[in-house]
């Protein structure tokens, strides 16, 4: 009886999960697109939104900025004829777009240090204490060591070993082949390396 109880509940929750749109499926997105597109953009923003503003929130430091940044991403998407179409990769637009929005916004803030660093310092307060109790002491070091490191290398360390996409995932998004990926990868993990040993 316990079995059948469990079951039924078990079933319940993939029901939910599908109907909120966490198991669709990019084609069966794509293929819901032909009949309902605002339904099946809200099936994306539920899908990716929580990949995205992890992504984001770890580029800028700023889970506010990390929000808007996503928002805007899911904007532009909307405003994206091909977004739906067959050889369309949905996951690889976003996360091109949200990682070169942060970039983007990066650069700028160190354009305006001095200025924003006041500003923006007891902001920050709050989110780095909650951060500061989630992570261990090596965890600390590794994540210092990752903001010494180059955009290109921090960027595709983050993607690998902090979303965990495939090689061919990171290609896509980076527009580069898999054997650059490779390459990259190795040669950022070394630099992360020797600038935890330098800490």
């Amino acid at each position: 009886m316990s079995n059948n109880t469990y079951s039924t509940a078990s079933k319940h929750q993939e029901i939910i999960q599908f109907q909120s749109g966490q198991n669709w499926s990019d084609r069966q997105i794509k293929v819901l697109a032909t009949q309902d597109p605002k339904r099946a953009m809200n099936i994306v923003i539920v899908k990716y939104r929580s990949c995205l503003l992890r992504i984001a929130n770890r580029i800028v430091y700023d889970i506010d900025e990390a929000y808007d940044i996503v928002q805007n991403t899911f904007i532009k998407a909307i405003g994206e004829q091909r977004f739906f179409d067959e050889d369309f990769y949905i996951k690889a637009w976003l996360c091109r777009v949200v990682t070169n929005s942060c970039y983007n916004a990066t650069r700028n803030k160190k354009r305006r240090k001095e200025i924003l660093h006041q500003n923006k310092l007891d902001d920050r307060t709050e989110a780095n204490q909650l951060e500061d109790m989630e992570i261990n002491e090596e965890q600390k070091m590794v994540h210092s060591a990752l903001q010494t490191l180059s955009e290109t290398h921090r960027q595709i360390l983050e993607l690998r070993y902090f979303e965990h996409m495939s090689y061919q995932e990171i290609a896509t998004i980076l527009n580069v082949p898999i054997g650059t990926v490779m390459s990259r990868i190795s040669r950022a993990k070394i630099a992360l390396q020797e600038s935890v040993l330098m800490s």
